[in-house]
């Protein structure tokens, strides 16, 4: 069910993407009668980050304790340790990086039931054809080579089982919708 949801999202952000039809005015109708009131904002029921932390993922940690660190002055040394501890978002943007999900969800459920009140953030990021013109963010799945198939059976199904062995553990997913006009953009490039 949730691999279904996962699939459906990322699917269905490339409907924004896509060309959609333009009215065609009719002369016999009056402008007046053909506006319609400017949409309202929608109110969320509650905020899905409201009383937690966010998860300070430990790759990013080590990459600032290894790499940004030995390279700064002593004195910013405190400042740079201190961003390791802020917690981010975890982007999954390859197949080969599912296996860090079930790790860090495990770790999250560790240091919640000692008392911690964290949960996990990830970017879901691996859409077929992704970026094809972009050789820095370039996708690893192409439509014309199995593409849509891999992404649901080794990336989103993957994904949904890890989740759902973690049911009390707060997980929240970004699937941005900017991938998807990227995807349009590039389709016919890459």
């Amino acid at each position: 069910m949730l691999s279904h949801a996962l699939l459906t999202a990322g699917l269905a952000s490339l409907a924004f993407a896509l060309p959609q039809p333009t009215a065609v005015p009719d002369a016999a109708t009056p402008v007046r009668s053909r506006t319609t009131a400017a949409p309202q904002p929608r109110q969320a029921s509650s905020n899905p980050f409201a009383g937690y932390e966010f998860y300070a993922n430990p790759y990013y940690s080590s990459e600032v304790h290894n790499l940004a660190i030995p390279s700064l002055p002593a004195s910013l040394h405190p400042a740079a340790s201190a961003v390791a501890k802020v917690g981010s978002f975890v982007w999954m943007d390859t197949r080969a990086k599912i296996p860090t999900l079930e790790t860090y969800l495990a770790d999250i459920k560790k240091k919640n039931a000692a008392g911690a009140k964290l949960m996990a953030t990830f970017v879901v990021y691996d859409l077929p054809d992704r970026d094809c013109a972009a050789a820095a963010s370039n996708g690893e799945l192409q439509i014309d080579q199995n593409g849509v198939n891999l992404y649901k059976t080794e990336y989103i199904d993957v994904i949904a089982g890890i989740i759902a062995k973690y049911p009390d553990v707060k997980i929240n997913l970004a699937i941005g919708k900017s991938r998807a006009a990227l995807y349009s953009r590039h389709r016919t490039d890459g």
